[in-house]
């Protein structure tokens, strides 16, 4: 995998304006480095809100507002009623999401942010910044879930706040553990990171013993906190897989890289989206579930959702079966994280 993910607040500017008049956050969103990487923000901008502060946050108040953007950069909010205190999250694609947190609510800011692409090499300094806008980002996934109805009754064998949890971990997960997975991580076999990112886990092992012990813990905290037990064992994974299309089976070579991934057959290479690894509550292990995309951009694309069952050896599509009464999907897992050398 490719390191790392950051965002740096380059400078903050706050005016105070009467309360009786409308106030302005206006967020100029950069990209490091300015070279090198590409992103179109004009073709994809990116999620800029704001929300209630953490502080405030309670389940009967729920504040949400999006920005407005104004290429190529710049994204702007006006706002009347807006809550004492609140938060700017900024989630850009193939960057590390940032969140500016307490920032006066009947005031105007003129904010600047560095986003850092996710192909960038991060050094450990810049991954210990890091944890508490991840362990953040994960709170504003709790702030914003709905609330458990009876927090200790259960539901199919399970208890309604684990459920809760489990539903946060899944949303946090799609919007950031491509960036988890980026970060510079001594508990993931040296293989799936970036050359760049093994040369500097080689050299803070040899030199800083204490520094390389605790990124291993904080890598493990964001870990156990989102929940990413599936991505530590399956990604980046190959699998040699066949679908059944009528009564013809199709040969596809499926690669997950994250939450998205590519399966190839004779007809050209296809997307696979929205990738999660859910823990199996009957069988034990993890489900792979998402959404396929057929010739995407074509006219001839088509789209639908995958739920494989999936262990040490392989998958197996769940909810449909093909002519000969196997699942209508199944692969052989080739390649994986913990794959020998």
């Amino acid at each position: 995998m490719n390191a790392a993910r950051v965002l740096f607040v380059l400078a903050t500017a706050a005016v105070w304006v009467s309360p009786v008049v409308a106030q302005q956050k206006t967020v100029t969103v950069f990209v490091w480095p300015d070279d090198g990487v590409s992103v179109n923000q004009e073709k994809s901008p990116a999620r800029v809100e704001a929300t209630r502060s953490l502080r405030l946050a309670n389940s009967g108040q729920r504040y949400r507002q999006k920005f407005t953007f104004s290429p190529p950069n710049k994204y702007v909010l006006t706002l009347e009623n807006a809550p004492k205190s609140i938060d700017i999250g900024i989630d850009l694609a193939d960057c590390h999401s940032l969140a500016l947190c307490d920032l006066t609510g009947d005031q105007d800011h003129s904010l600047h942010v560095r986003l850092f692409s996710l192909q960038t090499p991060l050094a450990a300094p810049e991954c210990f910044a890091l944890k508490t806008q991840y362990e953040f980002l994960f709170r504003r996934e709790q702030q914003f879930a709905p609330p458990p109805v009876a927090p200790r009754e259960a539901r199919g064998g399970e208890d309604r706040r684990e459920a809760r949890r489990k539903a946060v971990q899944h949303a946090a997960r799609l919007k950031y553990g491509d960036g988890l997975l980026a970060l510079p991580n001594p508990n993931r076999p040296r293989k799936t990171q970036s050359p760049a990112t093994q040369a500097m886990l080689d050299r803070m092992e040899r030199d800083d013993e204490d520094g390389y012990n605790e990124l291993q813990n904080m890598l493990d905290g964001l870990f156990d906190l989102y929940g990413m037990g599936g991505f530590e064992q399956y990604v980046p994974g190959r699998w040699q897989s066949r679908y059944w299309v009528g009564g013809r089976a199709i040969a596809a070579d499926v690669e997950i890289l994250g939450t998205h991934g590519t399966y190839r057959t004779s007809a050209g290479l296809h997307r696979l989206e929205n990738i999660d690894f859910l823990e199996d509550n009957e069988g034990g292990g993890y489900l792979i579930t998402g959404n396929f995309r057929f010739k995407p951009g074509t006219p001839d694309e088509q789209t639908g959702e995958i739920r494989w069952k999936v262990d040490e050896q392989g998958f197996r599509e769940t909810r449909s079966k093909g002519p000969d009464g196997q699942p209508s999907w199944a692969g052989t897992l080739q390649t994986g994280p913990h794959f020998p050398e």
